[in-house]
């Protein structure tokens, strides 16, 4: 029969054993939320440089001529979508290039409106944009490309990792708890 002491010693192991898993989970933690914050910031700069070369545009461009959003007719479609993708690890965020699906009525008046424009936004300001408004939309395009999704697939990491960090450390809380033995980890 097993005395009070040995039970006592097998319950510090499991504990020491919870306690070190909780300090891989936490570096791991680190780890994603550096990969996150790293992400932030490339996607910032995307955005920051993406609207001073729009603002360069504007500035360069003749009077009366405008780029920006409030610049072009409704027809304009997004050349980009965001899909959500669920795999075997859960939901994974993609981008893809594709245009969005129409129905076959709105597929004629499409046809028609599309004889005379391109699917490249730029040729919805003319032929001849300055260099600056191309330079805007590749680094809205390279934001849009790699950081978000990396952005969002990091978030959901993080945040299953935190969950099981809350359980874990539920668990190592419950076992000291009982045994009085060992103290409960510092935050």
């Amino acid at each position: 029969m097993a005395t009070h002491s040995e039970i006592s010693e097998v319950k510090e192991q499991d504990v020491e054993r919870h306690v070190e898993h909780l300090d891989d989970l936490l570096k791991q933690y680190l780890g994603f939320l550096d990969e996150y914050h790293t992400a932030r910031q490339e996607l910032s700069r995307h955005f920051s440089t993406g609207f001073f070369n729009l603002a360069q545009a504007n500035r360069s461009a003749g009077p009366g001529r405008r780029y920006g959003q409030d610049y072009y007719d409704e027809r304009m479609q997004a050349s980009r979508r965001v899909s959500v993708i669920m795999d075997e690890e859960g939901s994974r965020v993609r981008i893809s290039s594709t245009a969005p699906e129409v129905t076959p009525a709105e597929q004629n008046e499409k046809e028609e409106l599309t004889k005379e424009a391109s699917s490249d936004p730029l040729r919805w300001f003319g032929i001849l944009v300055p260099p600056a408004l191309r330079s805007a939309k590749t680094d809205f395009a390279a934001a849009l490309d790699d950081p978000i999704p990396r952005i969002l697939n990091t978030a959901r990491k993080m945040h299953q990792l935190e969950h099981e960090i809350s359980r874990l450390r539920k668990s190592i809380k419950k076992h000291t708890s009982k045994s009085g033995a060992v103290e409960e980890p510092r935050r």
